[in-house]
């Protein structure tokens, strides 16, 4: 329930990539499950942990999705080998590469959003805007009362053009 409560924006992708293809670290503001159809491929999932709350707060606030990846993350990420009939879920903010195998790679992507990552991803973009302001706020889920405010600012600023247009 709490990873499909408020779900919408649902949107699914087939990916056809070449033999050896390389899907560069990145994250994605979505849930993702992703469904391997045909040839393999490598996928490495990340803990959020390996992210700095600054790296999150530029990525909802625009920043581009690809990511700097370290060597000493490796350690902090699990592989996932897919073949034809298996998948792999891929939580929102969850860093990640791929590594195909040695033949053409379809894969069958299946996302979306839901109330709960919208709520983060607002949250996420305040405090963006406070740390601008020279300010050191909190992260999102230390304090349910806080995120809430944060997150009725961000609408209500949203709303107004002014914060974080």
């Amino acid at each position: 329930p709490r990873l499909t409560a408020g779900m919408h924006g649902q949107e699914s992708f087939i990916f056809i990539s070449s033999p050896g293809a390389v899907t560069p670290y990145h994250m994605d503001p979505e849930e993702n499950f992703l469904l391997q159809i045909r040839g393999r491929k490598t996928m490495h999932v990340f803990e959020r942990s390996v992210l700095s709350d600054r790296e999150v707060e530029n990525f909802f606030s625009g920043a581009h999705r690809n990511l700097v990846y370290r060597d000493e993350y490796a350690a902090r990420s699990k592989a996932f080998a897919l073949e034809p009939g298996t998948g792999v879920h891929v939580p929102v903010i969850a860093p990640h590469w791929v590594q195909n195998g040695p033949e053409v790679s379809i894969s069958f992507s299946i996302t979306f959003r839901t109330a709960a990552s919208i709520r983060t991803s607002q949250v996420h973009r305040f405090n963006a805007a406070l740390r601008r302001w020279g300010m050191r706020p909190t992260p999102p889920g230390e304090s349910r009362l806080r995120d809430g405010v944060k997150q009725l600012l961000f609408k209500t600023g949203s709303r107004a053009g002014t914060l974080f247009a």
